[in-house]
């Protein structure tokens, strides 16, 4: 995997698909096989970036403390270093913190956001930072969100609460919970993509006429 170094982070990363950009964040574990099931999928429709990030100074923290102390600023870094503008971000739980103080900090940086609850791994809404939860700027988020769902979620989590009950421009799929569960997660985020992608076009459509 390619790797870079940006603000003392060290990026190491992978690509797959072409076309528009959608930032994979790594989440718990603090590797791009969390989304392994979905890459194949996701990029037959775009160009996914699956990264990992540990302290460029070598240190022995682990994966996931680095990752979970990420910042917006860094995050806009590594997209500078790529040379992409604007992208559509899509994390599990454990990163939905960084997902969501990107949107408020930096929204001009993303199409849409994917917050992706992942069933039957250790990234779960159960291992939400909810310290670093941004509550308090949820109703001022412009950003178009996908708040995607198991059946098996706890919906009566207060994070999940917060989110619905604040946020203002999002829509909520729940996927049902059976042996075909990575392929309708897979296809609920192609879903949100389309559309995202067929309304951005639509108002470049109308500018141009403008």
């Amino acid at each position: 995997m390619p790797d870079l170094t940006v603000a003392q982070r060290r990026f190491t990363y992978e690509m797959a698909g072409e076309g528009f950009p959608l930032l994979l964040t790594p989440g718990y574990r603090g590797t791009p096989m969390l989304w392994a099931p979905q890459i194949p999928l996701l990029g037959e429709l775009c160009r996914t970036i699956a990264y990992a990030v540990q302290d460029a100074s070598g240190t022995t923290s682990p994966v996931l403390a680095t990752s979970a102390t990420l910042t917006a600023a860094e995050l806009a870094a590594f997209l500078d270093t790529l040379a992409l503008e604007r992208v559509y971000l899509a994390s599990p739980p454990s990163d939905w913190p960084l997902a969501l103080h990107t949107a408020y900090q930096v929204p001009h940086r993303l199409e849409g956001l994917l917050l992706v609850a992942m069933p039957h791994t250790h990234d779960t809404v159960q291992s939400l930072p909810v310290a670093d939860f941004p509550t308090a700027h949820l109703h001022t988020m412009t950003v178009p969100t996908l708040l995607l769902l198991s059946e098996g979620t706890d919906r009566q989590h207060h994070v999940i609460h917060a989110l619905t009950t604040w946020l203002p421009h999002y829509v909520q799929v729940i996927v049902p919970t059976q042996e075909d569960l990575q392929r309708h997660i897979g296809h609920a985020m192609l879903q949100f993509l389309t559309h995202g992608e067929r309304q951005r076009n639509l108002v470049r459509g109308a500018s141009f006429l403008l």
